[in-house]
This record gives C-alpha cells, sequence and structure tokens, in this order.
C-alpha cells in the first residue's frame, strides 16, 4: 500500500512537461510545413500548366470560317453540318471541338482528332443520325498538343461562333 500511494501522488516534472510540450509542437509544425510544402508545389504546378495553356492558346492560335464570294461556307441540311474552316494561326491545330445547337435547343457535341497545319482549310462533315430542322449556331474551338500537357488542350476561349447557316441539301 505504502509503495502504490507514494507513486500515485507524483505527477511529471515541470522540466520533463516543458521537454514534451516542445517536441509536440516540433513534430505537429514539421507536418504542418509538410502539407504546405506539398500543397504549395501541386498548385505552383496546377498554375504553370493552366497558363502556359493560356499562353499557347492565346498567342499561336487562330482559326477563321472561310469565306468564298462573300458567303461563309458552313452548311446545313436535315443530316447534319458541313463547313470549311482555315487555320490562320502560328500553331499547328490537332483537332476541334463543335457545338451545334438547333432551333429547338437540341444540343449537338462533336469531336474531330485529325490536324489542321498552319495556313491549311479543311473541310468538316458532321452527320447526325435524325433529321434536324434548323440550327441556332454553331460554334467551334480548336484543340492544340502542348508539350507535357497530355493528347491535346482545348482552347475554350478561343471559340468561333455563327448563327447565320445556310441550308442545303
Amino acid at each position: 500500500m505504502f509503495f502504490f500511494s507514494k507513486f500515485s501522488r507524483r505527477g511529471v516534472s515541470p522540466l520533463i512537461a516543458t521537454v514534451l510540450l516542445i517536441a509536440f509542437s516540433i513534430a505537429l509544425g514539421a507536418i504542418v510545413m509538410s502539407w504546405g510544402r506539398t500543397f504549395v508545389t501541386d498548385q505552383t504546378k496546377l498554375v504553370s500548366e493552366q497558363s502556359d495553356k493560356e499562353m499557347a492558346c492565346s498567342s499561336n492560335v487562330a482559326i477563321d470560317w472561310v469565306v468564298i464570294s462573300s458567303d461563309f461556307q458552313i452548311f446545313h441540311n436535315t443530316s447534319g453540318i458541313r463547313f470549311i474552316i482555315e487555320n490562320i494561326g502560328r500553331e499547328d491545330i490537332t483537332g476541334i471541338k463543335v457545338r451545334a445547337v438547333t432551333s429547338d435547343q437540341q444540343v449537338y457535341n462533336f469531336d474531330d482528332v485529325s490536324s489542321l497545319p498552319t495556313g491549311n482549310a479543311k473541310n468538316y462533315n458532321f452527320d447526325i443520325d435524325e433529321v434536324v430542322t434548323g440550327f441556332s449556331y454553331v460554334s467551334v474551338s480548336p484543340k492544340i498538343s502542348i508539350a507535357g500537357q497530355g493528347d491535346y488542350v482545348l482552347c475554350s476561349n478561343y471559340e468561333l461562333k455563327i448563327d447565320e447557316i445556310d441550308q442545303r441539301n
């Protein structure tokens, strides 16, 4: 009984308590610093990739509808859309994303992954499996390849849009 009561009244000495608190604070600080370093590195990488994409898209990419005899070369019929665009930028385009909205607000999205070199024009044909009576607008966004960023990057800030679409058979 004397042995138990002697140890039950004793506490941790102030020196040991201070050392334990300092060690706990240093360990917690190391964990927070490690997480912070990882977070900052990841955010820096993300911002750098986004910046590279925006720089490449804004300074090197430009497409336009081909105009022949003052007519835009974009047409639709009951089975799809046909148009010609030209790459007037300094970067080869690796594909396009097309968004077509019908007059009754149906949305059709098309992807094309064929290349369009600088200075060239290309005829695109996108067929639709159902009968479409008319389109409100068609928009085209180019895709480019950027080293280290995967297959392609969509330049959504450079969207070519038209709402005057001729109907042909």
